[in-house]
Formats: structure tokens, C-alpha cells, sequence
């Protein structure tokens, strides 16, 4: 008898502590993917000083997000690559010409965020838990090209989103209606946008800043669409 009473008192901690674990692992996931963005927030300050008030790109040049288009000359510029290289740590073309791709998902990779359930699977395409606010680069219908925006054009820079976090396959949305997501692209807008630390998550601004906010507070009920982008 006793020993029954015993292990049903170890089945009632176990319950317990286990929703406590989980809780506490995606905390301590959550404020490590805070310090990744931030670092990238700094980079970014770092990029538009050195370049006379220029964002960085979103894309290659050629507007393809495959491996090969990442280590090519025109990426060199893309956020990607240029500002985990300001930071001393490797862009995602580098993965790519050094043959390393799985590098790349590593956890002392700054674009791959602790926490994230990846697809094991081989992609075409680097997968991005974060990426940049595709709003801030819009084509000029007569060139066709996307210039790139300075930051002296920005009314408040502090409240412009520079990168959010996307969701990647099977991650779930906040809202319902946002459309699917893939993870597949270095650019994204606020349909994108994911709550995968409880519901929050993390926006880095124009300034360099990053804040973990609430889904509810800048998504629309319908669309998904960030508020303030």
C-alpha cells in the first residue's frame, strides 16, 4: 500500500514539474533569442554609420534565397551577410561557400535562434527564424529595383521594425487567417509574425533596439498585420 501512495506521489510532482521545466527552458530560449536580436539591433547601428545612413539590403540582387544566391558578390550587402560579418561571426553566404550549412542552424550561429523546432530536412533555401521587414524596401515600379532606404527618410526610426521574428513549418499562429508559414525567405512582413515564446515576440527596431512584445498588441484580428510597420 505504501508503496502505491508513494509512486502516485511521484506521478503528481512529475506532472507538475514537468509543465514547470518546459515553462522555464522556453523562458531561458526566450531571452537567449532576445540577446541574438539585440546583438543584430547593434550590427545594424554599426552597418547604417558606416554607410552613410543606408540600410542594409534584404536580398540578393537577384532576389533568390537559395544557398548559392547567399555567397554570391551581390549578397555581400544583403543583412544576412553583412551584419553577423560586423559582429565577427559568420553570414549565411559564408555557411554556404564553406559546404556548412548545417553551421548555420548551430546555437552559437547569430541566425539561428535557440528554441525553434527547424525541419530536418535538406532545404534549397537557408530557413530564417527572424527576418527583415520587407516594408522598409519597395520597388520602384520604373526601375524595377528595391533602393535602399536611409535612415534619415524615417520619421522615427525608433518605432519602425527593422527584422521580426517569422514563424517556420509547423509552428503555430497567433491569429487565425495569417497566411502559412515557411520560414524560406530573408524578408517578411507582418503576416509572418510569431508569438513563439508564450505569446510574445521579439521586434528589433531601425534604431537598434529589440523589444519582446504581444502578439495581441500589434497584430490585427484579421490579416495579421502588424500595426505599426
Amino acid at each position: 500500500m505504501e508503496l502505491l501512495v508513494g509512486l502516485a506521489i511521484l506521478v503528481i510532482l512529475s506532472s507538475i514539474a514537468y509543465p514547470v521545466y518546459v515553462t522555464s527552458k522556453r523562458k531561458a530560449h526566450g531571452l537567449a533569442a532576445l540577446k541574438k536580436m539585440t546583438q543584430l539591433g547593434t550590427a545594424l547601428s554599426q552597418y547604417v554609420s558606416a554607410n552613410n545612413g543606408l540600410l542594409p539590403k534584404e536580398e540578393a540582387d537577384s532576389g533568390e534565397n537559395s544557398w548559392q544566391a547567399a555567397a554570391l558578390p551581390d549578397a555581400a550587402d544583403a543583412w544576412f551577410n553583412a551584419l553577423p560579418r560586423l559582429l565577427g561571426a559568420k553570414g549565411a553566404g559564408d555557411f554556404s561557400a564553406g559546404g556548412n550549412a548545417a553551421g548555420f542552424y548551430a546555437k552559437d550561429s547569430i541566425l539561428a535562434l535557440e528554441g525553434v523546432d527547424y525541419p530536418n530536412t535538406k532545404m534549397r533555401k537557408p530557413l530564417y527564424a527572424f527576418a527583415y521587414n520587407t516594408k522598409l524596401h519597395r520597388k520602384d515600379p520604373a526601375t524595377g529595383q528595391k533602393p535602399r532606404v536611409n535612415v534619415s527618410k524615417l520619421a522615427d526610426p525608433s518605432r519602425v521594425v527593422a527584422f521580426l521574428e517569422q514563424g517556420v513549418k509547423g509552428e503555430k499562429r497567433p491569429i487565425e487567417g495569417m497566411q502559412k508559414y515557411d520560414g524560406d525567405d530573408s524578408k517578411a512582413s507582418g503576416k509572418q509574425f510569431v508569438a513563439r515564446w508564450g505569446d510574445r515576440g521579439i521586434l528589433v527596431f531601425v534604431d537598434g533596439h529589440a523589444e519582446q512584445v504581444k502578439a495581441k498588441d500589434i497584430l490585427e484580428s484579421a490579416g495579421g498585420l502588424i500595426r505599426f510597420i
